[in-house]
């Protein structure tokens, strides 16, 4: 029976009941967002660029979640020639001013994964200016997405 197990253990129950509720409650205050993401990148193309940074907000009330977060990138640490110099190239548009110099005293984004996974979870909907490439940048760093919460909006310039 539940009952004689809790009372058998009441310090393990109360413990895991504590980190239950706390962990509902933050969930309770996630779920249903309609979230906006926009990532920078060093291309355009997440099989040959890496994320550079994210913003998540609350789509509804414009309240960050995460914002203007940076990350440092693995070329960062592989593209340094000889001479010191680094060998690569980033997409001036794509990268939205950050710099070798900036993302280099950066934490990577696997420091970040987890909050980020946690957000996507609890959305209800998801949009974005670039959200299909952005959410292919999010997938090659291992967050899973569930395309039905994907919002794609077309504008059309007349």
């Amino acid at each position: 029976m539940n009952d004689l197990s809790i009372r058998d253990e009441p310090e393990r129950a109360i413990v895991s009941d504590a980190s239950h509720l706390r962990s509902m409650q933050a969930d309770d205050a996630l779920c249903g967002r309609h979230l906006w993401l926009a990532a920078l990148t060093t291309s355009t193309d997440p099989e040959t660029g890496e994320l550079l940074g994210l913003t998540i907000r609350d789509a509804t009330t414009w309240q960050p979640l995460m914002v203007d977060a940076i990350f440092r990138p693995a070329c960062l640490t592989n593209s340094v020639r000889p001479d010191g110099t680094l060998r690569y190239s980033w997409d001036p548009v794509t990268s939205g001013g950050i710099t070798p110099d900036i993302a280099s005293c950066r934490l990577p984004f696997s420091v970040y994964a987890d909050r980020v996974q946690e957000l996507l979870n609890a959305a209800q909907s998801v949009i974005g200016p670039h959200i299909d490439r952005d959410i292919r940048f999010l997938e090659r760093q291992g967050i899973t997405v569930n395309s039905s919460k994907i919002i794609r909006v077309c504008c059309n310039v007349g």
